[in-house]
């Protein structure tokens, strides 16, 4: 939620359109070792997304501080209406914000 904050659709629009993601399944693979304390980084990426816009892959690669891969971690959710109790089309700010992240390398049409 980091990210979006930092493209202007934080916690309170969230909660003012009553959405929140979903997260229907996560697939991590490691690559290399970190071990406690290492310094990293977390480069977020879009990995896919259906046309009606309410289904998502989010990709983060995490690589240690001398740029090595450590591990790719895969979520497939989907934006859920908190008060309709059902998917939803993520709304144009969110959309946009969603759009500005680069595609990763293996981007599906889901």
């Amino acid at each position: 939620f980091l990210y979006f904050d930092s493209r202007g659709f934080g916690p309170a629009d969230f909660r003012k359109l009553g959405i929140g993601p979903a997260v229907l399944s996560e697939t991590i693979q490691y690559r290399r070792e970190l071990r406690l304390l290492d310094h990293f980084q977390i480069q977020l990426s879009n990995g896919g997304e259906n046309r009606a816009q309410s289904r998502f892959i989010f990709v983060n690669t995490i690589f240690n501080a001398d740029g090595k891969l450590c591990a790719d971690v895969r979520s497939t959710f989907v934006w859920f209406s908190q008060t309709a109790r059902k998917i939803v089309p993520a709304p144009p700010p969110l959309l946009e914000a969603m759009h500005a992240l680069p595609r990763n390398a293996t981007f599906e049409e889901l």
